[in-house]
């Protein structure tokens, strides 16, 4: 018998045996990687990512865990009254033992689609959700298209805006089709 983790089906999500879940362990060094960070300023340049968000309490706790297992340092920051963090040589194996690993990328929870589901229950009720994520997610496109235009973009940035733009019009294409169909 197939693990849940094997099965391949053509209405499901398929979960590569041996992908791991993304974490904020992997973002936070990611940052270190790139410099030295405190808490708060290594929240808001994730929070600034386009591709993942922190929350200050969550950064802090997942850094306490990280400098338990040695995978990064604390410095005294003196800018500020707390620390510096910086990724140590365990912290940056780690980071590339993580980098070549298959992560799964496709998310199968949607509860759009469960609302979808029960359409007949209140059509006027997911009518109005359709037009108002149709109205957020234009103004996030076109967020994205200004941002994409900014000269001080690096590669990554403009792929990684690139990527979001994409997975944010398609969206917009799937709300504005469940509208011209359904409504």
């Amino acid at each position: 018998m197939m693990k849940t983790s094997q099965r391949i089906q053509a209405d499901r999500i398929v979960i590569i045996e041996g992908t791991k879940k993304m974490s904020l362990r992997y973002v936070i060094l990611t940052y270190l990687n790139e410099k030295p960070h405190s808490g708060y300023s290594v929240t808001k340049e994730i929070n600034q990512s386009h591709y993942w968000s922190a929350v200050l309490q969550h950064t802090y706790r997942e850094i306490k865990v990280l400098h338990k297992e040695r995978w990064i340092e604390a410095h005294a920051n003196c800018a500020s009254k707390g620390n510096a963090f910086t990724i140590t040589e365990l912290g940056k194996q780690a980071l590339i033992n993580w980098l070549s690993t298959p992560v799964a990328t496709c998310q199968h929870r949607d509860s759009f689609c469960i609302k979808l589901m029960n359409h007949s229950l209140a059509p006027t009720e997911l009518s109005r959700e359709i037009d108002l994520s149709i109205k957020t997610t234009l103004t996030v496109c076109q967020y994205y298209e200004r941002t994409l235009k900014q000269p001080q973009l690096n590669a990554r940035q403009t792929l990684i805006l690139k990527k979001r733009l994409a997975e944010v019009q398609l969206n917009l294409d799937w709300f504005q089709d469940i509208q011209k169909t359904l409504f």
